[in-house]
C-alpha cells in the first residue's frame, strides 16, 4: 500500500470584514454618458442609471415620466431621484434621444466584479492548479480568496508520509497540540508523549518529519503559508496542519497504521482528513470512517493512479470508495483526465488539478503528479468552507462540492459530476458576496 506516487513525473489586496469589505473593478462593456467621458460613443448598453439634475427645477416630475416612454422599462429605484432603466442596446447618443429630457443625467449601469486576490508568493505563477489563465482549468483560487483566504480555526489531518514541520512555508501553519509541552511527558493526557505536531505511527514517535516528501508536498497545497513573499501558495492561507504519519520513507504503509492515524485525528478534533493514498477496505476500517463522518470530519481521498474504473469494486481503492468520503480524480492543465487517474461514474465525486503540481518539498519546492496532488486542492477548499460555516456536515460539504463543480465535456462519465473543483463557486455558495465598498 503506497501513497499515490508521482505519475509521469499585483498588488496585494486583502478583503477584511473589519475594514473595507470588498473591492470591485468596474468593467465598461459599452458606452458612457457624454458627461462621464468614460467610454467610446459607439459602444452600447441596455441598462442605465437615470438621476435628477439637482439644478433643474422640473427634473423630479420629468423623472416620473420616464417609465411612460416606449422602449423604456423602469426596473428599480436606487434612491429618491435615482432610477434604473432598461432599453434595447443603445449608444449614449441614442438613449439621450430616446429619453429626450435634458434635465436628467443618464449614465451606463456599469457591471462590477469582485477583484481577485493574488498573493505575492514567488512560485505562484507555476501553480496552474490555483490559477491557470492560459486554459482556465484551475480551481478559481484568486476568486475564492475574494471571499475568504484563511481558515485559522480548522484542523486538517494530513495522513501521509509525514510533514516537514520546519519548512519555511509550513512551519507557521502546523497544528500545535493544545496543552502539550515537549517535556517527555504526556502533558495533555491524550495518550501520546510530546505529540506537538501530531504522531508518527510508523516509528511510534512524535511527528514533524517527512523522510519521503510526499506528505510535505500534499500539505503545501492544502495550506502553505501564503502572501509571505516566498515559495508557494496554499489553498488555505492560514490553517492548522496536523501531521499524522502512516507511511514510511519508501511510501509503504499498512491498514493498521492508517486506522491508527484516523483514530488519532478523531480523538484530537480534526475537522478534515486528507487521504492521498489508496489500499483495500475492511469492515473495521469502514466502521472507523463512519465514526469520523459522525464526528463531523470531512474525509477527502485520492481516487488512485491505476487508470482504472473505481465503480467495479466497492472496497478498492480505499478510502476513496467509502460512501462518506469525497473521492477526487486528477486532471491536467488542459482539463483532460490524467492518463494515470482512476475514474468512476458513480464512485468518484469530482476532479481537481493533479499533473505537474508545484508545492513544498523537504527544504525546497518541487512538482509532482498524481491523484494525491488533486485531493489536497479539495481539502484546502473544504478547510475554507468549514471556516466560513462550521455547522456544515461532511454530507453538506460533499453536496456543495458536487453542485458547484464545473462540468467539462471531456470529463463526462468519469465522475458523478463530470466536472472539476471550483473553489470560488463553493465559497460563493456559503459566503454572502462582499458588499461593494462605498
Amino acid at each position: 500500500m503506497t501513497p499515490d506516487a508521482p505519475g509521469p513525473a499585483r498588488p496585494r489586496l486583502i478583503l477584511s470584514a473589519t475594514a473595507v469589505v470588498a473591492a470591485v473593478s468596474l468593467v465598461p462593456l459599452g458606452g458612457a454618458h457624454a458627461r462621464s467621458g468614460a467610454a467610446a460613443l459607439d459602444e452600447t448598453f441596455d441598462r442605465w442609471i437615470v438621476s435628477v439634475d439637482p439644478n433643474a427645477r422640473l427634473a423630479a416630475a420629468t423623472l416620473d415620466d420616464v417609465g411612460d416612454i416606449d422602449g423604456v422599462d423602469v426596473v428599480m429605484e436606487i434612491d429618491d431621484g435615482i432610477e434604473v432603466i432598461e432599453t434595447e442596446a443603445l449608444t449614449i447618443d441614442e438613449v439621450e434621444q430616446l429619453v429626450d429630457e435634458p434635465e436628467l443625467c443618464i449614465e451606463p449601469d456599469y457591471p462590477a466584479q469582485l477583484t481577485s486576490v493574488v498573493p505575492d508568493d514567488t512560485l505562484f505563477s507555476l501553480q496552474w492548479g490555483l490559477s491557470n489563465p492560459d486554459a482556465e482549468f484551475d480551481i478559481g483560487a484568486p476568486d475564492a480568496w475574494a471571499y475568504l483566504t484563511d481558515a485559522p480555526d480548522v484542523v486538517v489531518a494530513v495522513i501521509d508520509s509525514g510533514v516537514d514541520a520546519t519548512h519555511e512555508d509550513l512551519a507557521g501553519n502546523m497544528w500545535i497540540n493544545p496543552g502539550e509541552v515537549e517535556d517527555g511527558e504526556d502533558t495533555n493526557g491524550n495518550g501520546f508523549v510530546d505529540d506537538i505536531f501530531g504522531w508518527d505511527f510508523v516509528t511510534d514517535t512524535p511527528a514533524g518529519n517527512d523522510p519521503n516528501g510526499h506528505g510535505t508536498h500534499v500539505a503545501g497545497t492544502i495550506g502553505a503559508e501564503t502572501d509571505n513573499g516566498v515559495g508557494v501558495a496554499g489553498v488555505a492561507w492560514d490553517v492548522q496542519l496536523m501531521d499524522v504519519r502512516a507511511f514510511d520513507e519508501n511510501g509503504a504503509g499498512s491498514i493498521s497504521w492508517i486506522m491508527s492515524a484516523v483514530r488519532y485525528a478523531i480523538d484530537n478534533d480534526a475537522d478534515v482528513i486528507n487521504a492521498s493514498f489508496s489500499g483495500r477496505g475492511t469492515e473495521s476500517y469502514a466502521e472507523l470512517l463512519d465514526e469520523a463522518d459522525a464526528a463531523g470530519i470531512a474525509v477527502i481521498a485520492a481516487a488512485s493512479n491505476d487508470g482504472a474504473d473505481n465503480d467495479l469494486d466497492p472496497l478498492s481503492p480505499y478510502p476513496a470508495n467509502h460512501p462518506t468520503v469525497v473521492s477526487v480524480a486528477a486532471i491536467d492543465a488542459q482539463g483532460e483526465l490524467a492518463e494515470f487517474s482512476n475514474y468512476g461514474a458513480t464512485s468518484v465525486d469530482l476532479a481537481a488539478p493533479g499533473v505537474g503540481i508545484t508545492s513544498t518539498m523537504a527544504d525546497s519546492y518541487y512538482f509532482m503528479s498524481g491523484t494525491s496532488m488533486a485531493a489536497p486542492h479539495v481539502a484546502g477548499t473544504v478547510a475554507l468552507m468549514s471556516q466560513a460555516d462550521p455547522s456544515l456536515s461532511p454530507a453538506d460539504i460533499a453536496e456543495i462540492l458536487r453542485s458547484t463543480a464545473e462540468p467539462a465535456s471531456q470529463l463526462a462519465g468519469t465522475s458523478i459530476t463530470g466536472g472539476y473543483l471550483q473553489a470560488d463557486a463553493a465559497l460563493a455558495h456559503i459566503v454572502e458576496a462582499p458588499a461593494v465598498a462605498a
